[in-house]
C-alpha cells in the first residue's frame, strides 16, 4: 500500500527539498489513514483511461524511478484503484488472483538481485521488467515444500493479505484473496517477521543453496547500512537466513558439507501462517489453531486468536 508519505501537513521547506513527511508507525496502524495527494483527476477520467483492461478496485505497481541509493530497486505496491502518472507503471494479470503472487515475488531480495542485474539505467521500465525471471503460476500450484498439505499459493497469500491489508481502502484486494474481516494491525516486528519468511520462502522457490542466499542478502549495502545504524544489526539478512535453515530439507548440507539444522521445536508455530514469531511473541509455542476462510489461523497468546491483530 502506498502510504508511505503525503502532502499532508508538509511544510514550505519540507517541499522545496522535495522530501514529504512519513507516515510513522502510529498512523499505518489507523486503518481510515490516507495519504493526502498533490494532483487530483475526476474519477470518470481514470474509468476512461481504464477502458475493459481492468475490472478490479486495486492496482498493482511499480516505481519506475530505480536508483542507486535506494534500499531496493524494485519497489511494487498495491493500491486502491485510482490515477496514477507514468512514474507508477501497472500491471493488469490475465488472471486477477495472479495479482497477489505476483506482488509477493516482486517484493523479494530474490526478484530485486534480478531487477538490478539488468537494469543499467534508472528507470524500472515495462521492457526491463519483461525480461526479468519470475516464478510462472504453475509453480505456485504444487504443495508448498515446508507444508505439503496446501498450495504455495495458498501459502503466500496468507502472507500477503497481512502485510498489504492495512488500509480498509484495500478491501477489495482483500476480497480477492478471499478474506472478509477488517484491516490488519501495522506491527513493525511481526511484520520483519512476516517478511523474512516470504524472502526465506522465495529464496527456496528460486532453487537458491545457503551460499548464494548469504551472497544476494550481502549485495543489499544500503539496506544492511540504515538496518545497522537503526537496528544494531542487519536484522534482514540474520531473520532470512534463520527461516531459509527451516525450509532447508533434512537431508541438505550448508557450503562445508555439513547438514544444515535448526530446532524445529522453535518452528512448530509456523503452519501453515508461518511467521517465525519469536518466544516473546508466541509464548515459546504455538497454542492452537482454528480454521476460518480454509486457512489455519495461529493462536499467539494462550485465549489470544490470531485474527486479534486485526482492526477492530
Amino acid at each position: 500500500m502506498e502510504r508511505f508519505s503525503t502532502y499532508r501537513n508538509a511544510t514550505q521547506a519540507q517541499l522545496n527539498k522535495g522530501m514529504l513527511p512519513r507516515v510513522t508507525d502510529a498512523g499505518h496502524d489507523d486503518p481510515h489513514l490516507e495519504p493526502l495527494a498533490r494532483y487530483w483527476v475526476q474519477r470518470p477520467g481514470v474509468t476512461k483511461a481504464l477502458g475493459d483492461k481492468w475490472d478490479r478496485d486495486w492496482f498493482l505497481g511499480w516505481r519506475d524511478i530505480a536508483r542507486a541509493s535506494d534500499s531496493r530497486t524494485f519497489v511494487p505496491s498495491v493500491m486502491p484503484a485510482s490515477a496514477v502518472g507514468h512514474t507508477n507503471p501497472l500491471a493488469f494479470p490475465k488472471l486477477s488472483a495472479n495479482g497477489p503472487l505476483l506482488h509477493a515475488v516482486w517484493s523479494t531480495v530474490a526478484f530485486d538481485y534480478v531487477a538490478r542485474q539488468k537494469l543499467s539505467g534508472t528507470h524500472m521500465t515495462y521492457g526491463v521488467l519483461k525480461q526479468l525471471a519470475c516464478p510462472t503460476p504453475i509453480t505456485f500450484e504444487a504443495p508448498t515444500p515446508w507444508q505439503a498439505d496446501i498450495s504455495l499459493a495458498e501459502w503466500v497469500k496468507s502472507y500477503v493479505l497481512e502485510l498489504s491489508y492495512t488500509s480498509w481502502r484495500l478491501q477489495p484486494y482483500a476480497t480477492e484473496m478471499g478474506d472478509e474481516g477488517p484491516p490488519f494491525h501495522w506491527d513493525p516486528e511481526r511484520r520483519a517477521l512476516l517478511r523474512a519468511d516470504l524472502e526465506a520462502a522465495f529464496l527456496h522457490v528460486y532453487g537458491l543453496t545457503r551460499a548464494e542466499a548469504e551472497h544476494i542478502l550481502d549485495s543489499f549495502p544500503v539496506t544492511r547500512r540504515y538496518e545497522e545504524r537503526d537496528q544494531g544489526e542487519y536484522r534482514t539478512r540474520r531473520l532470512a537466513l534463520e527461516a531459509y535453515a527451516w525450509r532447508q530439507p533434512p537431508h541438505a548440507a550448508d557450503t562445508d558439507g555439513r547438514p544444515w539444522s535448526t530446532s524445529r521445536q522453535d518452528r512448530a508455530h509456523a503452519i501453515p501462517r508461518g511467521p517465525h514469531v519469536p518466544n516473546d511473541l508466541k509464548r515459546a509455542h504455538t497454542i492452537g489453531s482454528q480454521r476460518r476462510n480454509g486457512q489455519a489461523l495461529m493462536l499467539l497468546n494462550a485465549g489470544t486468536p490470531w485474527r486479534w491483530t486485526r482492526c477492530g
